[in-house]
């Protein structure tokens, strides 16, 4: 049942019936362990976690009393296949933490953990946070990096996004990328969600843990989720921050999120009195300028190298932009104003940035960040898992008559780089909704076009226990990236860890908006107004 945060919450039976469902499951899995013959099944290969000394490029970022670790985890479970070290900084709170630790599954998937942003990100939880470097991506070995997909011979955005030779560049890439992880001995099938999963608690087990929430801010919630769907009994209570569910499909989900984000932006500069200064139709603006760049892409030589920036590209940097939306303010009206009057500084100045990130723009969350580390490790959880069991549908038909819709979702090179990757088909049951009665917090920004707050409304039906909180200022990942995440948000979520049956005091949230004043000074000073 989705419990809204303005509905009043109802003790949960789920701590009561917690205690019986693990002593079942352990008697199941004790029976489970012969076959119908009699004979004993496989041994299930388990995980062995010893401390380390912390990296100096992680203690020295972290103010704070951290532990590091290796959980060194067999790649596969129920077959051979050597292991993988997994990394893992457990961080302590000031005062005694309480029994139950949080685990926190990170940012977005193939992300490198950001050590300077952690501190302002978990402040307030008072528990040990530990953190597992997801197999494939941070500190974790091996690493699923693909250098060749950075290191494109052509920037993409240097021609329109439809280009075929920065399709079959990109998709080249992706498989040097593969042949050489593949012939150093990696195999790209140990790297689904199902095993990470199975990570996590393996973690639990080797640290004697009873009990802990679990935490994922950004598509790691996909981790996060599976976790909850195989191993509730050890959860307490779980907090997802921008959340992406198992059976969205991504390209469906670029362009109904990007949609629906650009419709709650137009609303709030509608409802605000600076940026109905600045961008009196923000809506008819957006169009204006997609029609003239689909028929007239603007064509600059910047810093870092020609733009082509057509209306594919466009739609691509809007939802880039979008994601990124941090209180107080966002200057993305004012630059769409901008561009629709053909303003050279504003088009010099957002090509230039576009052009700083390769193809990952516009469809992994976040990209602008240098931390972006693992591609391989994302492109394992997108072919194994997630597209060979979504459904596009008529992906054409849902993008209509918006040329720039179809180029950049409908076409995406991303739709041919699973062949190319090959890294089997998972577990099907992983693209199957969750569904539990452990207490869960949704958060969601208003304007994340990668997660947009309806599919969470529509996933929730399937929580006997989730309360969802909508941040009225945010893109995508509420109380992460940022040295000073909103205090209402994180005052919220910390009070509902406390004490996840009661409902946690949001009064603070109608105070919350976006600023459009402060961001327009800003973007004077860069020299766009």
């Amino acid at each position: 049942m989705d419990r809204r945060v303005n509905d009043r919450r109802l003790p949960s039976v789920c701590a009561v019936m917690r205690g019986w469902r693990v002593a079942l499951l352990t008697a199941i899995l004790i029976l489970s362990a012969c076959t119908g013959d009699g004979e004993p099944s496989p041994q299930r290969r388990r995980a062995a976690y010893e401390t380390i000394d912390c990296p100096a490029e992680v203690s020295r970022r972290v103010l704070a009393d951290i532990e590091c670790g290796v959980l060194t985890a067999p790649a596969h479970r129920d077959a051979g296949g050597g292991n993988l070290r997994l990394f893992v900084t457990t961080f302590h709170p000031q005062g005694p933490p309480a029994e139950d630790p949080v685990l926190w599954f990170g940012g977005d998937l193939g992300v490198a953990p950001d050590y300077e942003l952690i501190g302002s990100q978990l402040d307030g939880l008072g528990r040990d946070v530990i953190m597992l470097d997801a197999r494939g991506s941070g500190r974790s070995e091996p690493s699923l990096a693909c250098p060749e997909v950075e290191a494109l011979a052509h920037p993409p955005v240097s021609e329109p996004l439809d280009s075929e030779r920065i399709r079959t560049e990109f998709v080249d890439a992706i498989a040097a990328c593969r042949e050489r992880l593949v012939s150093g001995g990696v195999d790209l099938t140990a790297f689904d969600l199902r095993e990470m999963a199975a990570d996590a608690e393996d973690l639990r087990v080797a640290l004697d843990i009873q009990e802990w929430n679990i935490m994922a801010t950004g598509t790691t919630s996909r981790i996060a989720l599976e976790y909850l769907r195989r191993y509730p009994g050890n959860v307490r209570a779980a907090v997802l921050d921008s959340p992406e569910w198992p059976s969205i499909d991504p390209f469906v989900e670029s362009i109904e999120a990007t949609r629906h984000a650009i419709s709650e932006l137009v609303a709030a500069c509608a409802d605000d009195p600076v940026c109905r200064r600045v961008a009196p139709d923000l809506e008819a603006d957006i169009e204006a300028l997609a029609v003239r760049l689909d028929s007239n892409p603007n064509e600059e030589d910047v810093e870092s190298g020609h733009v082509s920036f057509d209306d594919g590209w466009f739609r691509v940097w809007l939802r880039a932009r979008l994601s990124f939306f941090r209180p107080p303010d966002t200057f993305v009206p004012v630059v769409v104003s901008a561009l629709a009057d053909a303003h050279v500084g504003a088009e010099n100045l957002e090509a230039d940035r576009i052009t700083r990130r390769q193809l990952c723009q516009g469809f992994i969350p976040n990209c602008w960040t240098h931390l972006v580390q693992s591609f391989g490790m994302y492109q394992s959880v997108m072919c194994r898992d997630v597209l060979p069991f979504t459904d596009h549908g008529d992906l054409e038909a849902l993008a209509g008559d918006q040329p720039g819709f179809d180029d950049a979702f409908v076409r995406s090179p991303f739709l041919e780089s699973c062949a190319a990757w090959d890294a089997g088909r998972g577990d099907g049951v992983v693209a199957t909704p969750v569904r539990t009665d452990v207490p869960t917090l949704v958060i969601v920004g208003l304007f994340d076009p990668f997660g947009m707050p309806p599919y969470a409304e529509e996933a929730l039906t399937n929580f006997a226990n989730g309360t969802l909180l909508v941040s009225p200022e945010n893109g995508h990942q509420v109380t992460g990236t940022d040295t000073d995440p909103d205090t209402c948000i994180v005052g919220i979520r910390n009070a509902w860890v406390e004490d996840p049956t009661a409902l946690p005091d949001t009064s603070c949230v109608e105070g919350l908006g976006l600023g459009f004043e402060d961001d327009l000074k800003n973007v004077i000073r860069e020299g766009i107004g």
